[in-house]
Order: structure tokens, then sequence, then C-alpha cells
């Protein structure tokens, strides 16, 4: 299992360091948006403990001690590596589009999804 979440940040600073601000980007979007999502949802009442308990954590004492954003941030965290899966899912695409409307150069390891040279008209 170790070796699993060692691929995943190796995968993840490759992707960084292949597109830069955009990964970075998506990557910060991603977290705020889990984080937000998570304060929203126990703002509205949703039970901590038990969510935690599900995925084999015992949150009871975090949630009575620690406030919503705490609680929020734990929760973003547990599920981190979805959130890495998510971004490098997202970022060769999103990436490749963002430097083709650019014009930059695509990294070698990234084939565009579609022809960047336009028809001949012979």
């Amino acid at each position: 299992m170790l070796a699993f979440f060692k691929r995943l940040r190796d995968r993840l600073k490759q992707l960084f360091d292949d597109y830069g601000y955009v990964a970075l980007s998506i990557y910060w979007a991603i977290f705020f948006g889990s984080i937000g999502l998570f304060y929203l949802a126990i703002s509205r009442g949703v039970d901590v403990p038990a969510l935690f308990a599900r995925v084999g954590l015992d949150g009871s004492e975090l949630a009575e001690k620690a406030g919503t954003v705490t609680v929020a941030y734990a929760a973003t965290k547990v599920i981190q590596p979805f959130r890495i899966l998510l971004t490098l899912a997202l970022v060769p695409p999103i990436g490749n589009w963002w430097k083709r409307r650019k014009g930059a150069e695509l990294p070698d390891n990234a084939a565009p999804t579609s022809p960047t040279e336009p028809p001949s008209s012979t």
C-alpha cells in the first residue's frame, strides 16, 4: 500500500514538472473545493463521527473538540489519494488544451488529443 502512495506522489511531481502552474491550479482547486464541500456538509448537520467510522477512523473525539474547519480539513486529508487520482486524470487533457490554446510546447510524453496541423489545401 505504501508503494502505491509513493507512485502516486511521484506521478504527481512529474505532472507538476510537465504542466507547471496548470497542474498546481487544478490540484489546489480540487483541494479547496473538497474542503469547502466538507465544511458546507458539516455545517448542514452531517454526522462526522459516523462519516469517519465508515472509513475506519475514530473521529468522535476530533469532532467534539475541533471546529468545523478543522474537521473539514481532516476529512479532506482522508480523501487525499482520491484527490490526487482526480488531479492525475484531469491535468493532461486540460493542460494540453491550455498549451495548444496558448501556443506553447507540449511535454515530450504528452501526445495531443487532436492534430495540431491544419489540413492541407492542395
